[in-house]
C-alpha cells in the first residue's frame, strides 16, 4: 500500500481512491432563453452515488484526514447515551 502525504493547500496524495468521478458542464438552452443568459448545470447526477454527496463528502473527509492516517478524526454518529425527549401530555378537557 503506497502512502498518503498531506499538501500544503490542504489536499492529500498518495492511496487514497475518490469515490466519484469528473462530472460535465452542460448549456440548458431552455433556462438560459428564460433567465435571458447562459445557464451551465453540473451533472453530478452522473456520479455513482447519483448526486454530489459522494463528492462533497469525500472531499470534506479527505481535508480531515490528520497527520497519522490511522487515527480517525471525523465522527457521523451521536453519543450513544443520548437522552430522548420524553413525548409531551396532552392537556386535559
Amino acid at each position: 500500500m503506497g502512502s498518503i502525504t498531506p499538501t500544503t493547500d490542504g489536499r492529500v496524495e498518495g492511496a487514497i481512491s475518490k469515490p466519484w468521478i469528473r462530472t460535465p458542464l452542460v448549456r440548458s438552452a431552455t433556462l438560459s432563453r428564460v433567465a435571458g443568459c447562459n445557464v451551465w448545470l453540473k451533472l453530478d447526477n452522473l456520479q455513482p452515488s447519483g448526486s454530489f454527496k459522494s463528492r462533497g463528502i469525500g472531499n470534506f473527509l479527505l481535508r480531515s484526514l490528520p497527520a497519522s492516517p490511522t487515527a480517525p478524526s471525523t465522527s457521523t454518529a451521536p453519543p450513544a447515551a443520548t437522552p430522548a425527549s420524553p413525548a409531551p401530555t396532552p392537556p386535559s378537557p
